[in-house]
């Protein structure tokens, strides 16, 4: 690499604005899931356990129905059941049936083992619920 072309990457790199904070990229992050699917009835969420909370994406099934548990993406940092759950109500169409997307525990907040504790938390609740 030139001299020339070094200084050109340190210009570019100097001129760059800082990354948001997480708050207003969670926030970006929700705005976008809306802008997606514009007029999306998002249900209530159900709490499954004290501070932990879920929404069911096509219907409630029956004990020993089958479902899918969507543990939704956004690196365990953003995100939620409420920004995922137009998706879920896809994937609970495609696939004839129910879909939980739970709220799990994000980070830095809560790190490393409560999003854990928070899935095996939502399998908890379903087994007891007749779904296991």
């Amino acid at each position: 690499m030139s001299l020339e072309e070094r200084d050109a990457i340190l210009g570019l790199l100097a001129g760059r604005q800082p990354a948001p904070d997480l708050a207003e990229r969670r926030a970006g992050f929700e705005g976008f899931a809306r802008m997606l699917w514009p007029g999306a009835e998002v249900p209530d969420a159900i709490e499954l356990r004290p501070g932990l909370t879920a929404r069911w994406a096509g219907g409630t099934p029956g004990p020993g129905q089958p479902l899918l548990l969507w543990l939704h993406g956004g690196a365990f940092t953003l995100g939620s059941s409420a920004s995922y759950w137009p998706m879920a109500a896809m994937i609970a169409d495609q696939a004839h049936m129910p879909v939980l997307v739970p709220d799990y525990a994000l980070a830095p907040e809560r790190p490393f083992p409560a999003a854990l504790d928070d899935t095996l938390g939502v399998l908890d609740w379903l087994d007891a619920q007749g779904y296991g």
